[in-house]
């Protein structure tokens, strides 16, 4: 009866045995396209086919022309390179740098740059967060920070409203229109704004950095491409009218509104709206404000 028993369980070993070795080989096997990284991924055929016969391409493909994405390259190398090992061939710094550009520009998910770049998604989850805090680090010395305003924007009020205070609220709104342009712009370009993205707050700060950094670089340094004329909001000071940029048409390329909250201001919100007001209409007025405010 014992030696039935031990037996039995030695063959019960016996099959476990065999079935985490078939279990083992089936993932070997479904994961041997990933061992062709450096001959099939995207970063070593497409990118040099597109470099010689279709920049403009390349420039939409990952929102940097070859000599800027060269540029950035050998700046964040020292800071995203790893070394290959005895057991596998490490992921290049021109590699990382290219998947988190096209994260940025695209907002794939990690399962379709996974299959793009042959590199497995859970791998891709560590790269793009380290690729984006090195590629702020570079290049913060262009950051701007964006306008914002101190007090929710308001709309101008009925007749009886004072001149000084029209002119407040037109500039308030128009400065609460260059915020919009400028994320709009950011949005319209990086698209991993187009949807909630999924990981860490820290995670998504080193995200939102990156691409706002990417932002201020591409703003100076190829404007006429990134920023062409009439994509943004244009005034039209002699007519006193606004015109719509393009960047209308793009999807999530500009703030949504937001529903008014009924709650009154704090006293210091009313000192700082009161300090503006008097700035905007002494030191700090422009010749054509008079005229605007009264068509807004």
């Amino acid at each position: 009866m014992d030696d039935d028993i031990i037996g039995a369980y030695a063959m019960l070993l016996l099959l476990k045995k065999k079935r985490n070795l078939q279990k083992k080989r089936k993932r070997l096997w479904s994961r041997q396209w990933l061992q062709r990284r450096r001959e099939e991924n995207v970063a070593f055929r497409l990118l040099r086919e597109l470099e010689v016969e279709d920049p403009a391409t390349l420039r939409q493909w990952m929102r940097l022309d070859r000599q800027q994405y060269l540029d950035l390259l050998r700046l964040v190398t020292p800071l995203i390179e790893k070394q290959d090992t005895n057991m596998r061939q490490a992921v290049t710094a021109e590699e990382r740098l290219t998947l988190t550009l096209r994260y940025l520009a695209t907002g794939e998910s990690y399962r379709s740059l996974s299959c793009q770049f042959r590199i497995s998604h859970n791998l891709i989850s560590s790269i793009i967060p380290t690729v984006c805090k090195a590629i702020y680090k570079v290049l913060q010395s262009s950051f701007v920070h964006l306008p914002t305003t101190t007090e929710e924007w308001q709309k101008v009020a009925g007749r009886g409203e004072s001149t000084e205070t029209r002119i407040f609220n037109y500039r308030l709104s128009r400065a609460r229109r260059t915020t919009e342009n400028a994320f709009g712009i950011l949005t319209a370009r990086f698209q991993v704004f187009k949807q909630p993205i999924r990981t860490t707050p820290e995670n998504v700060q080193d995200i939102t950095l990156a691409a706002v950094a990417l932002h201020n670089y591409l703003t100076e340094k190829s404007k006429d491409t990134y920023i062409p004329q009439g994509f943004t909001d244009r005034e039209d000071i002699e007519n006193g009218r606004l015109h719509q940029g393009q960047m209308h048409q793009h999807a999530h390329a500009a703030i949504e509104d937001l529903h008014p909250v009924g709650r009154g201001h704090t006293n210091e919100a009313k000192q700082v709206r009161e300090l503006l007001k008097g700035y905007f209409n002494n030191e700090g007025q422009v010749h054509w404000q008079a005229q605007m405010a009264q068509l807004h």
